[in-house]
C-alpha cells in the first residue's frame, strides 16, 4: 500500500520539475540550432567548433570517399561516448539535461537536413553571421533552461579533470582548434568564417542566456 502513494508523490513532483516545465523551450531551441547548422553551416562548410564542427569535417571527407555520414547521428554517438567519462562526476541531473540536449540536437540536424533549402549566396560573410546568430539564440535557450548539447563543454571537462587547466579556456581551445582543422578540408577563407561565426554565437547565447 505504501508504494502506490510514493510512486504518485514522486511522479507528481517529476512532472511540476523545473526540467519539465522547460521541455517545450529545450525543444524549440534544439530545433533552432539545428536549423541553424543545415542551412548555413554545413552546407558552406563552416565548422564552427565543437563536435558540430568535427561532424560537419568529417562528414565532407566521408562524402569525397563516397559515402554520408550525418552530422546529426555523428554528434549523438560522440556525445555519448564522451558523457561515459564525466557521468560519474556530473550526476544523474547532468546526464539527464545533457542526453536530452544533444539527442534532440542531433536527431532535428538529421531530420531537416534533406528539407532545407541552403542560403544561395557565393559570399561566406552571410551565412556565417545568420548562422552564428540563429544557431545561438536555439543554444542560448537551451542553455537558459540548464539543459546542454554536449560537445566542447563535455571534453573540457574532460581535460580539466586530468589536468589543472580551466574549463572556459579548454573550451575556446577546442573550438579554435577545430576551426583550424576545417582550413585543409575546406579553405583557409571557411575557417576564418568558421571563426567568426563561432565568436558571433558566443555573444549571441550570452545575450539570451542573461536576458
Amino acid at each position: 500500500m505504501a508504494v502506490g502513494p510514493v510512486g504518485r508523490i514522486d511522479l507528481k513532483r517529476v512532472l511540476k520539475s523545473k526540467f519539465v516545465r522547460d521541455l517545450p523551450l529545450v525543444i524549440l531551441g534544439c530545433a533552432i540550432a539545428a536549423l541553424a547548422v543545415d542551412m548555413f553551416m554545413v552546407p558552406k562548410g563552416l565548422a564552427a567548433g565543437g563536435v558540430t564542427g568535427l561532424a560537419t569535417i568529417l562528414q565532407e571527407l566521408a562524402h569525397r570517399a563516397g559515402f554520408d555520414l550525418p552530422v546529426g547521428l555523428q554528434t549523438i554517438v560522440f556525445n555519448a561516448i564522451l558523457l561515459l567519462f564525466v557521468i560519474r562526476t556530473g550526476g544523474a541531473r547532468y546526464a539527464v539535461q545533457t542526453v536530452t540536449g544533444f539527442v534532440l540536437f542531433g536527431f532535428f540536424t538529421d531530420l531537416f537536413a534533406p528539407f532545407v533549402i541552403p542560403l544561395d549566396s557565393n559570399d561566406l560573410m552571410l551565412p556565417a553571421l545568420w548562422g552564428g546568430i540563429i544557431s545561438g539564440i536555439g543554444y542560448g535557450l537551451v542553455f537558459r533552461c540548464g539543459v546542454n548539447t554536449g560537445g566542447s563543454d563535455t571534453i573540457a571537462q574532460i581535460i580539466s579533470r586530468k589536468t589543472s587547466l580551466p574549463v572556459g579556456s579548454t573550451i575556446m581551445a577546442i573550438d579554435v582548434a577545430v576551426c583550424a582543422a576545417s582550413a585543409p578540408v575546406f579553405s583557409l577563407e571557411n575557417a576564418l568564417y568558421a571563426a567568426l561565426a563561432m565568436v558571433v554565437m558566443g555573444f549571441v547565447v550570452d545575450m539570451v542566456v542573461d536576458g
